[in-house]
């Protein structure tokens, strides 16, 4: 046998090896920052689900060498739901469907091994604490039962604590979002009380989990994104204003119950968000319905309207700083935004030849 019939074979052990992953059959139906890093939760063909990453300052050749986070054969064949990464990109998080459950899994990127971390009800897509230490994840720990918990984790300890958001007054029933504030000491969650009206929930630096304090007492809506204000003293959220009125964004204090203060009203087109996603300090990217717009809006700044051409957009995410936005165009194309110049960048497409 000469030995250069042997080469394809050796450059698939070496691409395995070394943790690359060809890009063709990948669909791409979750996406997060790790860092420097745009990792993706991908359907691939028939077999399940991967688990991919990029960095997003790679050349369009460098990027066609993905680094694959191997799940296990266990988590490998069911479908993902969400992706979520830390910002010290050390840590990536995955939400799997199994049946009438979610699967909660973490892997250190580094290191390999995924931790299986719980069954239950359904999972909100997990929080990853600034510093990367703790995960904190929404859902059901017993299908069925009647109140959400959020899932602390510790990526230090391998340790699992529920904290049930249960405060005093209110009965809380359904917990929507969970965000961590800018020094990781404090959680704010949007929440279910009184079986119709949501409102956004917070404990205190010396109660993380134990003590909540509510924050809004707001009859408008539903509060499906969250996110701290860069001093960490205040809440931004999502509120939906009567039928056929448009949306709005608003901010809370995070320290006492207060009066919402509007900051952004958001009027559409077509009548509403397809998808819309909240970055750091309250800088939000939003695309309208049928739309191959995203928008890019933030308090005392123009509205930055981006036109990517093509359709569906979506799923999207911003960066730790809020400064990029990684944006998802027809399941195979990977785009980064720069917000702060408009700038596009196609970092990915799996639709190319390599």
């Amino acid at each position: 046998m000469r030995w250069h019939a042997l080469y394809p074979l050796l450059a698939v052990i070496t691409c395995a090896v070394a943790g690359c992953v060809s890009h063709r059959g990948l669909d791409i139906v979750a996406v997060c920052w790790a860092g420097d890093r745009v990792v993706l939760g991908c359907k691939e063909g028939r077999r399940g689900s991967a688990v991919v990453a990029v960095r997003a300052d790679s050349t369009p050749a460098e990027a066609q060498h993905l680094h694959r986070l191997l799940l296990p054969p266990g988590l490998r064949r069911l479908p993902l739901r969400s992706v979520s990464g830390s910002a010290n990109g050390r840590q990536v998080a995955v939400t799997l469907i199994s049946g009438y459950e979610d699967v909660l899994a973490w892997t250190d990127v580094k290191e390999g091994h995924w931790h299986t971390v719980a069954k239950g009800g359904f999972h909100r897509t997990p929080a990853w604490a600034p510093d990367g230490s703790r995960l904190a994840a929404v859902g059901n720990p017993e299908w069925g039962g009647k109140h959400d918990a959020v899932m602390l984790v510790s990526a230090v300890t391998d340790r699992t604590s529920m904290v049930e958001v249960r405060p005093p007054g209110p009965e809380v029933t359904d917990v929507r979002a969970v965000a961590w504030s800018p020094t990781g000491e404090r959680l704010a969650v949007s929440a279910l009380s009184n079986g119709h009206l949501y409102d956004v929930w917070v404990t205190p630096s010396s109660h993380l989990g134990t003590h909540w304090i509510r924050v809004t007492n707001d009859s408008h809506g539903y509060f499906g994104m969250l996110a701290w204000t860069s001093d960490g003293r205040g809440v931004v959220y999502a509120r939906l204003q009567r039928e056929g009125e448009p949306e709005l964004l608003v901010q809370v204090d995070a320290a006492a119950k207060s009066e919402p203060r509007q900051f952004l009203q958001l009027p559409f087109r077509h009548g509403g968000w397809d998808q819309a996603a909240l970055g750091f300090g309250g800088r939000l990217a939003v695309v309208e319905e049928d739309s191959s717009v995203v928008k890019i809006v933030q308090p005392g700044q123009a509205t930055r309207e981006i036109d990517l051409g093509a359709r569906p957009v979506g799923p999207y995410a911003w960066n730790a700083e809020a400064s990029r936005l990684a944006v998802v165009v027809g399941k195979h194309r990977l785009y980064v935004v720069e917000a702060g110049t408009g700038r596009v960048r196609l970092l990915w497409d799996s639709a190319s030849p390599r």
